[in-house]
């Protein structure tokens, strides 16, 4: 991998695909979270799988980006059926390519779960990327069709260890829920959600900036009609479950992590705006983690051997 080579990392998910484009992947620096939000050389775009030929979008959109077909794709996935027509189609329009799909084997983190080979790896490489710019122990909150709380723990000179965590239904997944069991309750509100809740906001996921975002006080009161319940009720318990969570998992720090710190948020993924906006406890809002933590996996790799992974 030479200096111009170019490196593009994919976060596949279950409903949309994060990418992001690098040349020269910088070393993590805890204090350096600004690469996706306008630093050189970088880029970051989210595409929805809904969209019929979101591979071709993939390809189209990093073809206007890369002069060449001499590419590293580093892939995250979880949804095998959607990265699977991708790479075929990264085959079909570009010439000379590297695809390497990370499991869990390449995380260079402790992962002390029942079964590491089972765990989304978008959390692993999230955890990682997490665990580089910001001192443990660490809640790492991913919200997307689910949402992940992890527990990342370690002292200033050990190894970050994964510690698993929890998984609950995302906004869409919670309102879909409501929508098909529930009668007279229609499923109206979509990807609007976010920017659509009083008090919350929803930002592109290639503008929205990095910010460390202080307690909300503001109270939600009863809702005057049923979507008002209804997203007061849903944001509620995302958001109750993320600050319950944080408080019991930091209750164990004394057996995993001796550093005595108050963990650290940081709250990413598709709908992390609009539940930012509702967070009553401090959080750092980090846009595209798992991409961050695909290009400090390939900046690892080339400091130990250029040539990808085995």
């Amino acid at each position: 991998m030479s200096g111009k080579h170019t490196i593009v990392a994919v976060d596949v998910g279950n409903s949309a695909a994060k990418i992001a484009i690098g040349q020269e992947p910088p070393k993590p620096e805890v204090d350096d979270i600004t690469a996706f939000s306008g630093g050189p050389g970088q880029r970051l775009r989210t595409i929805s799988l809904d969209q019929s030929d979101w591979t071709t979008g993939v390809c189209r959109w990093v073809r206007q980006h890369v002069a060449g077909d001499d590419i590293t794709w580093w892939v995250s996935t979880v949804n095998r059926a959607a990265s699977q027509p991708l790479q075929r189609c990264v085959a079909e329009q570009f010439a000379s390519f590297q695809w390497h799909a990370i499991d869990h084997r390449a995380i260079p983190m402790e992962i002390e779960v029942d079964f590491p080979d089972r765990v989304g790896i978008d959390r692993l490489i999230g955890a990682y990327a997490a665990s580089l710019r910001f001192p443990r122990p660490l809640v790492i909150v991913d919200a997307g069709s689910a949402v992940t709380i992890d527990w990342v723990s370690g002292g200033p000179s050990d190894a970050s260890t994964f510690h698993g965590g929890a998984i609950l239904p995302g906004i869409r997944l919670q309102l879909a829920a409501l929508a098909n069991g529930t009668e007279g309750i229609e499923p109206t509100f979509g990807s609007s959600f976010g920017s659509s809740i009083e008090g919350g906001s929803h930002v592109a996921a290639d503008r929205q900036p990095n910010i460390d975002v202080q307690p909300n006080i503001d109270v939600l009161g009863p809702g005057k009609n049923t979507q008002q319940a209804i997203r007061r009720g849903v944001m509620a318990g995302i958001c109750g479950g993320i600050e319950r969570l944080a408080v019991d998992y930091a209750r164990t720090s004394v057996k995993t992590d001796a550093s005595g710190r108050v963990p650290q948020i940081v709250l990413t993924g598709g709908d992390a705006a609009a539940i930012s906006g509702f967070l009553r406890v401090e959080h750092v809002l980090l846009p595209g983690l798992v991409c961050r933590g695909l290009f400090d996996l390939a900046w690892r790799k080339c400091q130990t051997g250029c040539g990808g992974l085995e």
